[in-house]
């Protein structure tokens, strides 16, 4: 056999090889694909960019609230039902709540509460609430509702596992309880309930018994760090009138957030709002 014949039979070998190869792979494609997906390409997420004012609030990661996988939106269905005996009032109601204290702005932010006869939620983390306890019990004289945050708003150690998640909120809770003698079941996980909150994790805090609230209106407060949260805020909430969903709004204990607060409030009480801190007997709004 010559040079030439030996090439040719290499050849002939090789365009065998890749003709069986490839009726291997044709065999073995799955044939359940969905409608639109090839075989060996797996869609990346890709950000919506109609992302709801109320999903915005997620360590400023707003997108993982809302994506599309494969061509489907993931909606996220938030729904309030408050009490019977609020339901049979004629009160236009609102819920502020306020993340992260108390800190150097509650003392001012009660102050401005109390001048407008408004009461509020306060969703609350442990050490500063050891280290407020004053704060803590004049929200509860004021007649305010007060909440758990965990401990230390850390997306890595709180949601480390469903045992983090129950150890930040139960130490929370203790620290209310050795105050002002109460247990409060509400809470708030840090960044809100999505995505971090597995069905695990959530069935874990509903058998201790915890009641959780994301929110439906954020002000940004948080990202505005001056007036235009109110703007936002109201926006937001003119949105949710046309549903005719009660807003719940979040909010934080920033010095810039309560400078203008009376400025929201003004307005929010021109618009026939009461205001009123949650409750246990409602059922909470969340992002799941």
């Amino acid at each position: 056999m010559n040079r030439q014949q030996k090439r040719k039979r290499v050849k002939e070998w090789e365009l065998s090889v890749i003709v069986a190869f490839m009726v291997t792979v044709i065999l073995f494609l799955p044939t359940n694909l969905p409608l639109g997906q090839t075989a060996g390409k797996i869609e990346a997420p890709t950000i919506n960019k109609d992302i709801p004012p109320s999903l915005k609030h997620v360590g400023k990661k707003a997108e993982l609230h809302h994506i599309t996988l494969s061509g489907s939106t993931i909606k996220k269905e938030l729904e309030i039902a408050t009490p019977k005996e609020e339901l049979q009032s004629d009160e236009k109601l609102i819920f502020l709540t306020f993340d992260d204290g108390p800190n150097n702005a509650t003392e001012a932010l009660l102050d401005v509460l109390s001048k407008y006869d408004a009461t509020a939620t306060f969703f609350m983390l442990e050490p500063l609430i050891k280290k407020n306890d004053e704060l803590v019990t004049k929200m509860m004289e004021e007649g305010h509702s007060l909440a758990l945050h965990g401990v230390t708003h850390d997306l890595n150690l709180f949601y480390a596992s469903k045992q983090t998640v129950l150890d930040e909120m139960n130490r929370a809770q203790k620290a209310i309880r050795d105050i002002t003698g109460k247990d409060s079941n509400l809470i708030r996980t840090p960044y809100g309930s999505m995505p971090h909150m597995t069905p695990e994790y959530i069935m874990a805090i509903e058998k201790e018994g915890y009641l959780m609230w994301d929110w439906n209106v954020d002000s940004m407060d948080w990202y505005y760090r001056g007036e235009d949260y109110v703007d936002e805020t109201l926006q937001q909430i003119r949105q949710l009138e046309e549903s005719d969903i009660t807003p719940i709004v979040l909010l934080h204990d920033l010095v810039t957030t309560v400078e203008y607060l009376p400025q929201l409030l003004d307005t929010l009480i021109d618009k026939g709002y009461t205001f009123k801190g949650l409750t246990e007997e409602m059922q909470p709004v969340q992002f799941h």
